[in-house]
């Protein structure tokens, strides 16, 4: 089975997490950044998982260290990394390569793309499907790996 980014993290969140393992000279124990970004340790795991999967630290024995993209990297610099990165790792990859082929699709027909493979599950279709769309928004559109039109419900690649 594919490793996927858990599409619940929000780029805030691993932006703060650099800033704050930065701000303690690149490497930091989980504790603090719990401590200091007043988040409980539980619900930096993903954050955590989604830094790693997108290189931008590692995880060994409690402390998180960056990577010398994350350590080096203005705002500008590091949206083109999250770019080129996202685009590597699932459900991203599978994403870019069906709207590649499809040359556009609805979020349902994503989302079923992505459930017929394994890579989204289904609780509550209706509310993934929403939830889903919002994930997507936030995260192919700020990284400006696709373009939204909310009325035809279309993504298409930048």
């Amino acid at each position: 089975m594919a490793v996927v980014l858990p599409l619940e993290v929000k780029l805030a969140a691993l932006r703060e997490m650099i800033l704050l393992v930065k701000e303690n000279g690149g490497s930091a124990p989980i504790s603090e950044i719990a401590r200091d970004s007043k988040e409980d340790i539980g619900g930096l795991f993903p954050v955590l998982e989604a830094g790693k999967l997108l290189g931008l630290m590692e995880v060994s024995d409690g402390v998180v260290k960056l990577s010398e993209v994350a350590k080096n990297a203005n705002q500008k610099d590091l949206k083109t990394f999250l770019r080129t990165a996202m685009m590597a790792v699932e459900p991203f990859k599978s994403i870019v390569g069906h709207l590649k082929k499809t040359h556009g699709a609805s979020t349902t027909s994503l989302f079923d793309f992505l459930l017929e493979n394994g890579l989204v599950g289904q609780a509550d279709r209706v509310n993934d499907i929403n939830d889903f769309r919002r994930e997507l928004l936030r995260l192919l559109i700020r990284t400006e790996i696709c373009k939204y039109d909310s009325r035809k419900d279309v993504w298409k690649l930048l």
